[in-house]
């Protein structure tokens, strides 16, 4: 999942149709714990807001993320996110390309 996420930062943070809907949910996840509990900014906030806005158009949104935490534009609860959320986060932080990120 290194890999997607780094993908996902190299295409410019692709919104559109063609990124799998649970990708960008693992994402919203993985930058709201890095955000919100490591005070680390893995992307900028407009594109923060924007990753909220396009999840909460998308049908097939996970359950586990929260509509009203999408309208909001924060992911500060992050009770519900997947634990692998946590894993991708300390894979991110041993990347000589986000060292002074971390």
């Amino acid at each position: 999942m290194v890999d997607d996420f780094l993908e996902w930062q190299e295409s410019g943070y692709n919104l559109g149709p063609s990124e799998p809907t649970a990708d960008l949910a693992f994402y919203y996840a993985v930058t709201s714990v890095a955000y919100y509990e490591r005070d680390v900014s893995l992307i900028p906030d407009g594109i923060y807001e924007l990753l909220c806005k396009e999840l909460l158009e998308r049908p097939d949104t996970p359950s586990w993320v929260d509509k009203e935490s999408l309208e909001a534009g924060t992911g500060y609860d992050s009770s519900n996110f997947p634990e692998d959320t946590y894993l991708l986060l300390i894979e991110l932080s041993h990347l000589p390309q986000l060292d002074d990120l971390f």
